[in-house]
Parts: C-alpha cells; structure tokens; sequence
C-alpha cells in the first residue's frame, strides 16, 4: 500500500514538473507571439509607408509629364506575390493551374493573402483546404517546415504600378503598348526625374514616331529651362519641335568632327537641317513660323 503511494507520489511529482515545463513554454509562447504580432505590425506600417513615398514619387515625376499617367494601387502585385509563394514551398514549375486559379481569386478579391496563410495552417492541422484543390499540392504544403511557414506568414503582395499612355484619345496601359511605345514613356519618366544633367544616344531608335512629339519632345521643352540635356540624334524633328538651344552638324567623314554649330535660327543651320528632317524645309518653315523665327522663314 505504502508502495503504490510512494510510485504515486513520484508519478505525480513528474506530472506537476512536465506540467511546469508546460506552462513556461506557454509563457514563452505567448511572449512569442507578442513579438511576432509586434513585427507584423512594424512591417505593415513600413508598407504603409513605402505607399506614401511611392505615391508621393509618382505623382512629383508624372506632374510634368503629358500624355502619361500613374497609379499606385496597394498591395495588389499578385503576380510576384503568387510567383514568391511559389518559391516558398518549392513548387515554381508545377500546378501551374493551381496557382493560376490563386491569382484570379486574389484579383476577383475573392480572398487575401491573409486568407491563403490561414488555409495553410489549416492545411499542417487537418489537412483539409479551402481554398486549394489538388491533393497533391495541399499534401506537399502539410509537409513544409517551420522555417517556409515564418517565411509564408511575412509574405504579402506589394504595390502595383499601373501606367496608362494617352494614344488617340485612348488611355493604354503600358503592359499592353508596343516597345517603342515602352520606350518613349519610360524615356519622358528619365526625362522628367530629376536635374542632374542627361545624356541621351540616338532616342528615336525603336521609338514610336507619334509619341516622339507627344512625349519626348514636351518633356524636353519643359524640362530645358532647368535641366541641361545632350542629344545624339538623326532624327531632326527633335531638336527643332523641342526648340534647342544649340545645335552641332557633325561631318560625314571618317573622323569625329563638327561641320556647323549654332542655334536653330541661325542661316548656316537650316540647310543641314533640312537635309535629315523629314518633310525637308517646307516642314522646317513651317516649325519656324510656329516659334517665330523671322529671319529664316525669310
């Protein structure tokens, strides 16, 4: 009888000890999950704050610039988001459907992300998803570490960009314009950035010849007052619609050097002009009479 209470007492002596070990790691668990809570607060703030400065970016550079538009929209990169879960739980090349699916439903705003990371905890307890449908996939995301669901937890879709281009009364998204479309919309963003100054080779090539007035040549002419910008171009309609301030006629030979230098107005520079502009000189006449170059027209 003593015995069986001593083997008792020991046994209950090891219980209440696991049990103690129990409530500590309670305790550390929750201070855990404090810090846990602390972090992902302190992140959303930052994304918050990176919204701020995106928008703020964009509007200070797309301000002087016409005929382009910008749009930042709040975590709603899905593409990269899906493509960085993905790469999480080590499945980039396979359920392409799947995640197919994924991107259409956080698009729709059938769910969040914060949908997709508690799916997936229900997914390591039952086993059972939501939101996933292939067996095989919700039994490789039951199997992932501690490590990819951390990983999975601070995971959050970021800003999308979204810039519209004015073609023909039309705003086009840039996603959808042709490269040189791409092209003069990204070289009026450099264009307008800043007031260092720019050094630009030849950017009509691959430019799309409508856009190279609509926007190359507005945003040299306003960006000219305070910005000095060096151009190497063929294409004469460049310097005379964005009104330059100087111009250097290189020579036809072997060797690198200046046949005439000027500023658009000047007699000498006219007939070298004219030779590359398209429309020839009836065109240059007509761009002198718009700005008012007396002296040449004559």
């Amino acid at each position: 009888m003593l015995q069986n209470l001593d083997s008792l007492y020991q046994s209950l002596s090891k219980t209440e000890e696991r049990l103690e070990e129990i409530i500590q790691q309670e305790i550390k668990l929750k201070d855990y999950q404090v810090e846990v809570d602390s972090a992902m607060s302190r992140m959303n703030k930052s994304y918050q704050n990176l919204y701020s400065e995106r928008s703020s970016s964009s509007r200070e550079i797309f301000s002087d610039i016409t005929g382009i538009e910008a749009t930042i929209q709040p975590n709603r990169d899905f593409n990269n988001y899906v493509k960085e879960l993905r790469a999480c739980i080590n499945k980039e090349d396979t359920f392409d459907s799947e995640f197919g699916s994924l991107i259409d439903k956080l698009t729709k705003n059938s769910i969040t992300n914060q949908d997709i990371y508690n799916d997936i905890l229900d997914i390591r307890v039952s086993g059972e998803s939501s939101i996933f449908s292939d067996k095989k996939l919700i039994n490789s995301i039951r199997k992932l570490n501690d490590a990819q669901v951390l990983e999975l937890q601070t995971l959050k879709p970021n800003d999308l960009v979204v810039i519209r281009l004015e073609l023909n009364g039309k705003k086009v998204s840039l996603s959808n314009a042709s490269a040189g479309q791409k092209t003069s919309a990204i070289l009026s963003m450099i264009l307008a950035y800043g007031n260092s100054p720019l050094i630009l080779d030849q950017p009509e090539d691959d430019l799309d010849s409508q856009l190279i007035n609509n926007l190359i040549v507005r945003s040299i002419i306003t960006k000219k007052e305070n910005r000095q910008i060096l151009i190497v171009t063929h294409n004469a309609n460049i310097p005379v619609n964005g009104d330059s301030e100087w111009l250097i006629s290189m020579g036809d030979s072997k060797e690198i050097s200046a046949d005439q230098c000027g500023s658009v107005d000047e007699p000498n520079i006219k007939p070298r002009i004219c030779t590359v502009m398209e429309g020839g000189e009836d065109a240059f006449t007509n761009r002198a009479k718009r700005y008012g170059f007396k002296q040449i027209v004559e």
